[in-house]
C-alpha cells in the first residue's frame, strides 16, 4: 500500500511537471508570435513614413489601420499602441515655437514621468505615458508642427482613402471576432473593446468633407450609416457619446442643406419627421423601447466601476494634503498605507477578491480619477487648461461655425466618453485629427489673409 502511494505521489508530481513544460512552452509561443506580430507592424509603418512623407493623411490612415490589425492578431494593444504613438509622432516631424501653454503641459507631464522612471516603477510609468497621456504629447505635436506648411493641399481623394481603409479594417474586425466568438457577439478582443474605434476619427473627417463640399451627400450618407452600424456593434457606450455628438452636426448640415445654400431643405426636413415618426411608433408601441435598452445596454450597471470610483472618492479624503495635489505618481500605487486600506475596505463591499483588486489598481476606467489619483488636483487644473486652451484656439481660428462646431463636439465627447472608457486609441486619434483640421484652417485662414493683403 506504502509502495503504491509512493508511486501515485510521484506520477503526480511528474505530471504537474510536465503541465508546466506545456504552459510555458504556450507561453513562450504566444510570446514569439506577438513579437512577429510587432515586427510586421513596426516594419510596414516604417515603410509607409517613407512612402507617404508628404501626405500626412494616407500616412496617419496606413498606421492607424496596422494598429489596429496589429491589436487584433496580438489580442493586446500594449506594444502596439506604443509603436502607434511612437509613428505618429515620427510623421508629425520638426516642432516650429511652442506657445508657453504647450511648454508648462509638457514639462508637468516630463517631471512626473522622469521621477516614475528614476524612483518608481519605470514599466508602470512607460505604460502610463502611452497609454494616458500619449494623446496630449501627440495633440501639442501636431498644433505645433512645421509639416502642414510644407505639404501640398490635401484632396478629397486623400480623405476618401483615409475613410474607405477604416471602415474595411473596421469591418474586417467585426468579421474575425464574429468567426471566432460567434454572430452578435461584442467586438472585443481579450475583454477589450476594439470595434468601432477608428469610426470615431472617420465621423469627424466626413462630416467635415462633408461640409467643405469635398464629399457629396449620398457619399456622406453611405459612410455615417456604415459608421452607424459598426458604433452599435462595438456596445461601446462612450463611443456611441462622440459618434453622436458628432453626427449631430452633420445631419443638422445635412437637412438645412447648407452645402448647397438650402435648396432641398424642405423635402430633407419632412423625410426626417416621417423616419422620426415610424422610429417612435416602432419604439413606443411594437417594441416597448427593447432594441433600444439593448443597444445602449441600459440594463447593465456599471459594474467594476461603481467600485474604483468609490475607492477614489475615500481615498481623496483620507489622504494628506500633499497627496491631494500632487497624486501618487505615474509609477506608483497607494497599497500599503491604511488610508488605501481603508477606502478599499469601504469600496470592495464585503468581497475579500475585490478589495485586493482595488489595491493593485493605478488606472481606473474612469480617466479622470485616474489624474486625480496620479497628479492629484493639479493635474486635473492643468488637464483643465489644456482643454481650454483647446477651445479658445477653436474658437480663434476656424471661421466656419459648423466645422468650428465639429471641432468642439469631438472635444466636449471625448472628454464625456472618457468619464466610462478610454477608446481602443486611447484618444490619440481623435485629438489628432482636432490637432489636424486646427492646423489646416490656420494655414488656409493665413493663405486667404495673405491674398487679401495683395
Amino acid at each position: 500500500m506504502f509502495l503504491y502511494k509512493k508511486s501515485m505521489y510521484k506520477e503526480c508530481g511528474e505530471w504537474h511537471q510536465n503541465m508546466n513544460y506545456v504552459i510555458i512552452h504556450i507561453l513562450q509561443k504566444e510570446k514569439e508570435e506577438r513579437m512577429a506580430i510587432y515586427l510586421v507592424q513596426g516594419l510596414l509603418s516604417i515603410i509607409s513614413l517613407i512612402k507617404r512623407r508628404d501626405n500626412f493623411i494616407r500616412y496617419m490612415a496606413d498606421i492607424t489601420m496596422l494598429y489596429f490589425l496589429s491589436y487584433l492578431c496580438a489580442g493586446s494593444f500594449d506594444m502596439s499602441l506604443s509603436l502607434y504613438a511612437v509613428f505618429l509622432i515620427a510623421g508629425i516631424g520638426k516642432l516650429q515655437k511652442i506657445s508657453l501653454g504647450g511648454i508648462i503641459t509638457g514639462s508637468w507631464l516630463c517631471l512626473y514621468a522622469g521621477i516614475g522612471i528614476v524612483y518608481q516603477d519605470a514599466y508602470m510609468t512607460l505604460a502610463t505615458v502611452v497609454t494616458r497621456y500619449a494623446y496630449i504629447i501627440i495633440y501639442i505635436c501636431m498644433i505645433f508642427s512645421e509639416k502642414i506648411k510644407q505639404t501640398k493641399k490635401v484632396s478629397a481623394d486623400d480623405y476618401r482613402y483615409m475613410v474607405q481603409s477604416g471602415l474595411l479594417t473596421e469591418i474586417l474586425i467585426v468579421i474575425v471576432v464574429w468567426m471566432k466568438d460567434g454572430i452578435g457577439s461584442r467586438v472585443v478582443t481579450n475583454h477589450q473593446p476594439i470595434g468601432g474605434g477608428i469610426v470615431l476619427g472617420i465621423s469627424l473627417v466626413v462630416g467635415i468633407c462633408y461640409r467643405q463640399h469635398l464629399f457629396r451627400a449620398g457619399e456622406m450618407l453611405l459612410y455615417d450609416g456604415i459608421s452607424m452600424i459598426l458604433i452599435i456593434l462595438s456596445g461601446t457606450r462612450g463611443y456611441m457619446i462622440i459618434f453622436a455628438m458628432i453626427m449631430a452636426v452633420t445631419m443638422i448640415i445635412y437637412f438645412m442643406d447648407i452645402p448647397d445654400q438650402g435648396n432641398r431643405m424642405l423635402q430633407r426636413i419632412g423625410v426626417i419627421f416621417f423616419v422620426a415618426a415610424i422610429a417612435i411608433l416602432w419604439i413606443c408601441i411594437f417594441d416597448h423601447g427593447k432594441t433600444f435598452e439593448l443597444i445602449l445596454r441600459l440594463d447593465e450597471s456599471l459594474g467594476y466601476r461603481e467600485n474604483e470610483n468609490l475607492y477614489v472618492r475615500e481615498l481623496m479624503k483620507r489622504i494628506p494634503w500633499y497627496r491631494k495635489w500632487f497624486g501618487w505618481g505615474f509609477g506608483r500605487s497607494a497599497a500599503g498605507t491604511k488610508e488605501a486600506l481603508t477606502a478599499a475596505g469601504l469600496a470592495s463591499w464585503n468581497r475579500r477578491y475585490m478589495f485586493r483588486k482595488l489595491l493593485q489598481r493605478t488606472i481606473f476606467h474612469n480617466y479622470w480619477y485616474t489624474i486625480l489619483f496620479k497628479q492629484g488636483i493639479s493635474g486635473l487644473i492643468v488637464m483643465i487648461l489644456f482643454y481650454a486652451r483647446m477651445v479658445k484656439r477653436i474658437f480663434q481660428n476656424i471661421k466656419d461655425r459648423w466645422i468650428r462646431y465639429f471641432l468642439l463636439m469631438m472635444a466636449a465627447g471625448t472628454v464625456i466618453s472618457l468619464t466610462f472608457r478610454i477608446t481602443a486609441t486611447c484618444s490619440i486619434l481623435e485629438m489628432l485629427l482636432v490637432a489636424y483640421f486646427i492646423r489646416q484652417m490656420e494655414e488656409d485662414n493665413g493663405e486667404g489673409e495673405k491674398e487679401n493683403a495683395e
